[in-house]
């Protein structure tokens, strides 16, 4: 991997010498004029994006060096050609308008090579801390120090609790477990936050909780369960990763904002997801129903039976003038819509369960008829003109779900 430092030096020194290549070879075909600066430079900086978009993607699913190398040889290969057959791809690109002909020049004579070489950057950031043992004096050193002192917090008994993240929600955790005598360490990256409150003498230490050896240093191996309390799916995704792969038996309760991607979460293996938006919800509508005088009873039962069914119950809801416009992510589509049926609409007169809607995905939670809303129709529940059904689905199969009721 020492050669890590050449290919830096080299991939930067390429970009460099391709834009000089473009100013010299355009033109004696387009001449000097603002829109061949312009389109020029819009062609560079439009390949280096999608270049450093691409050379992410490949570092999370390519990482090893030989990729790096892959595409160096890509663009001195296109460069070569480039070389060789510049007169003829300029020559086609002249035949047009000047702004469409010299933007299709600058695409053929550097898109490909640029795009490349752009990649190298964030490939070579996958391997930085190689790069920062080579370069910074006590690099090593300071790591394994930093591993010792988590070593250090979490001791040898185990049968504690590994919290990722000493923000409010995290520390609001471990006061509750410190009430019920219940051990924990913390591994946060706000040095201050950390200093602060090891000062007052909290299990706090600095480390990154993607890393898998800072997840061992804390007793990974031990831990009676591991909490991840900061709003960071891709972060927890790789945390989740490192925890089933060592403790594919131990809890692990992942924090989000929403239901985006409470699925996902769940398959990636958190034992429990606690999305802040529908527990907030949750635990207002149960202060209103005790104030209201409904027997707290029934009110655990509401909130056992909420948190039983994933929040299903919860996560549909009326999105407003953006049902159709916004596409959000697969999992947090899904919503409340309501459909009234008038007179001639195809399910008049149908039963539900002659309409098969949930072959579409989507599912009917309440009627509402003559002013009386009936949840969880029966399939055999015969419709009318006038009546408003909820359907609960994503909007593709609410937009398809809307037409078999309508049209047929």
């Amino acid at each position: 991997m020492t050669g890590l430092y050449a290919t830096s030096f080299v991939s930067g020194a390429a970009i460099m010498l391709l834009e000089i290549l473009g100013f010299r070879l355009l033109p004696p075909y387009f001449g000097y004029s603002m829109a061949v600066w312009g389109a020029l430079l819009g062609v560079v900086l439009a390949a280096l994006s999608v270049g450093y978009y691409a050379g992410g993607a490949l570092a999370d699913r390519h990482p090893r060096p030989r990729t790096l190398y892959l595409m160096i040889l890509v663009a001195a290969g296109y460069t070569l050609l480039v070389l060789q057959g510049h007169p003829a791809m300029l020559g086609f690109a002249a035949r047009f308008e000047l702004v469409p002909g010299v933007t299709l020049a600058a695409l053929l004579l550097l898109a490909l090579p640029m795009t490349a070489l752009s990649t190298v950057s964030p490939l070579l950031i996958r391997h930085n801390g190689w790069i920062a043992k080579r370069l910074v004096r006590g690099y090593t050193r300071a790591r394994e120090s930093n591993l010792e002192s988590i070593r250090s917090e979490a001791g040898t008994g185990g049968q504690h609790v590994i919290i990722c993240g000493y923000g409010r929600s995290g520390q609001n955790l471990a006061w509750m477990l410190e009430q019920e005598g219940a051990a924990s360490i913390a591994l946060d990256l706000d040095p201050v936050r950390v200093r602060d409150a090891r000062d007052a003498g909290k299990p706090v230490v600095y480390g990154d909780a993607t890393r898998r050896d800072v997840l061992e240093a804390a007793g990974l191996h031990r831990a009676r369960a591991l909490v991840i309390s900061f709003n960071d799916t891709a972060a927890a995704l790789k945390i989740l990763e490192t925890a089933r792969h060592a403790r594919p038996d131990m809890p692990v309760i992942v924090r989000t904002m929403d239901d985006a991607d409470l699925e996902r979460l769940k398959a990636a293996g958190a034992t429990e997801v606690v999305p802040e938006s529908l527990e907030g919800s949750l635990m207002m509508g149960s202060h209103m129903l005790l104030l209201l005088g409904v027997p707290v009873s029934r009110i655990v039962r509401h909130v056992r039976d909420v948190r039983r069914d994933r929040y299903r119950m919860l996560r549909g809801f009326f999105h407003g003038a953006d049902l159709f416009e916004e596409r959000e992510s697969a999992a947090y589509q899904e919503r409340l819509h309501s459909v009234s049926l008038p007179e001639g609409a195809r399910a008049v007169g149908k039963l539900l369960s002659e309409l098969h809607l949930e072959e579409t995905g989507v599912s009917v939670s309440a009627v509402r008829r003559g002013g009386i809303r009936g949840p969880m129709p029966a399939p055999e529940t015969r419709l009318a003109a006038g009546d408003v059904l909820v359907l609960y689905g994503a909007p593709e199969a609410l937009e398809e779900a809307e037409k078999i009721l309508l049209e047929g």
